[in-house]
């Protein structure tokens, strides 16, 4: 992993000493990952991307596509973007970033379906000869990341490379080059996390409750597009 290794968490805190909303609280179990936390991490994460990103470049103007895998990974690449952006100025290197998105999903309630489905919005050509920087909310058995890298490698990038804003190392197979946090093997939701489209806006990383599953376990449906 070329970047900084992830931070291992190892504790759950209680919902009490943070500001859920009360519409979510019997269906959260603990609070994993705070808010703060994550943007303090992803300081880090992005200074060690772009280290990485502009040595490769050996000082020449170098251009880095940022494709989010839609959608629980928006609001970490909107953040980490922001915080790459900040370091470029503040360092002052040639380093422009673009984003783009495609769209994966292998989960239905808490289980993953065992097969992995992608749209883009657009052609994915241009990346040819290009950084790319593969941004993934959470690396959990790693099938995704098997499935998607071989497709985006037939495009010929310059270098594809995988950010992750959670891993659970006790059960991946899979390492991505830069991983903010090492959790637990629970289902959590939050900060754009979801279970079956619901908590995406909660503030902070939780574990959902077998009570909030139980509420909110659905039918299957056919994965939705753009």
């Amino acid at each position: 992993m070329p970047g900084s290794p992830p931070l291992v968490v190892e504790r759950q805190l209680p919902l009490s000493h943070f500001a859920i909303p009360a519409h979510y609280e019997r269906f959260l179990e603990s609070v994993i990952v705070p808010r703060g936390l994550i943007s303090d991490r992803m300081e880090r994460m992005a200074r060690d991307i772009v280290q990485d990103i502009t040595v490769d470049g050996a000082g020449s103007e170098t251009t880095l596509v940022c494709l989010c895998v839609l959608k629980g990974a928006y609001k970490f690449m909107n953040l980490l973007v922001d915080k790459m952006s900040d370091n470029v100025r503040m360092r002052g290197v040639n380093l422009n970033i673009q984003v783009d998105f495609i769209r994966a999903k292998s989960y239905e309630d808490d289980r993953s379906t065992g097969t992995v489905t992608m749209t883009s919005i657009g052609s994915l050509d241009y990346l040819e000869g290009k950084s790319v920087l593969l941004i993934e909310d959470i690396v959990d058995t790693g099938l995704t990341m098997k499935r998607l890298l071989p497709q985006l490698q037939q495009y010929k990038p310059k270098q594809l490379r995988v950010a992750s804003l959670i891993v659970k190392s006790c059960k991946s197979c899979f390492a991505p080059d830069y991983a903010g946090f090492d959790i637990p093997d629970f289902h959590v939701v939050g900060w754009a996390f979801d279970f079956n489209e619901t908590f995406r806006d909660l503030n902070h990383v939780c574990q959902i409750s077998d009570e909030g599953k139980r509420e909110l376990k659905k039918q299957k449906k056919s994965p939705a597009s753009f």
